[in-house]
């Protein structure tokens, strides 16, 4: 399995900074993640990760829990 990353779009929004897209290049990968930079900004301020398909938002639900955890337990 491919697990490399490639990204797979950027795009400008106003002068507020960029979103670049990234998705695994394996063919079932569910996800994309974006990544949403202010002007002039080499970090990310805001990182989302969502659904290719409408609706299918379970493995998301379920690390958001996860993540929620680990933060609570001082990870």
């Amino acid at each position: 399995m491919n697990t490399s990353t490639s990204v797979i779009g950027s795009v400008m929004a106003l002068g507020a900074g960029a979103t670049v897209l990234l998705t695994p290049q394996f063919v079932l990968s569910r996800h994309v993640v974006a990544l949403v930079f202010a002007v002039g900004s080499t970090r990310p301020v805001l990182v989302m990760k969502v659904p290719r398909c409408p609706g299918d938002n379970e493995g998301v639900r379920r690390e958001t829990d996860m993540l929620r955890r680990l933060g609570a337990a001082g990870a």
